[in-house]
């Protein structure tokens, strides 16, 4: 098993559609997802998500789930915990996601050395235990080596002003502050 970081469609030109269901669901039911859930008003969730610039999250990933009607089982490289949306709805499909605590990668089989990106394979059944053991042990691979972000402590800097934050919650008063929006890892 192969971690590639585009596994499947490597175009991004989705992302405006997908961004837009995400705002369609959350629009068209306001008791699920309400202002307590998305930590925002509905109308600030929405403009929030379809901007290019930003990720979600749990929120996403679940919303996902439903409306493909497949198990999503996010492997959290960083707590080694796994989180699996839609787990009890029955889905015939799973994929998997392995969050370094900013990104989500797709997990995807290689059918053999040198085969093209194109042909791997990223929808397993639920049931099969040997993938599933196989996420699990790159994800404690993964987890050994360090390669996760934690964002609590890592340290970043302001593009715009040079300004150095440490943690995300530094970043976000300091976006809040200036509108400021773009930061690099150093």
């Amino acid at each position: 098993y192969q971690r590639r970081v585009h596994g499947g469609n490597h175009s991004r030109d989705g992302a405006p559609h997908l961004r837009s269901l995400i705002a369609d669901v959350v629009r068209r039911n306001p008791v699920k997802y309400n202002e307590a859930v998305l930590g925002k008003s509905t109308e600030e969730y929405c403009q929030w998500i379809t901007n290019r610039d930003t990720w979600g999250g749990a929120i996403e990933l679940a919303i996902f789930s439903e409306h493909f009607l497949t198990q999503i089982a996010c492997l959290d490289i960083q707590t080694s915990r796994v989180l699996i949306f839609g787990e009890d709805a029955g889905y015939s499909c799973r994929v998997y996601l392995l969050y370094d605590g900013i990104h989500y990668d797709p997990m995807s089989y290689q059918l053999c050395d040198g085969a093209p990106e194109e042909t791997d394979v990223c929808v397993f059944a639920p049931e099969d235990a040997v993938v599933e053991e196989s996420g699990l042990s790159l994800m404690r691979e993964l987890h050994r080596r360090r390669e996760f972000t934690n964002t609590t402590t890592f340290t970043i800097r302001c593009v715009q002003c040079q300004q150095g934050l440490v943690g995300q919650k530094e970043a976000q008063a300091h976006a809040k502050e200036t509108g400021h929006i773009n930061f690099v890892q150093y």
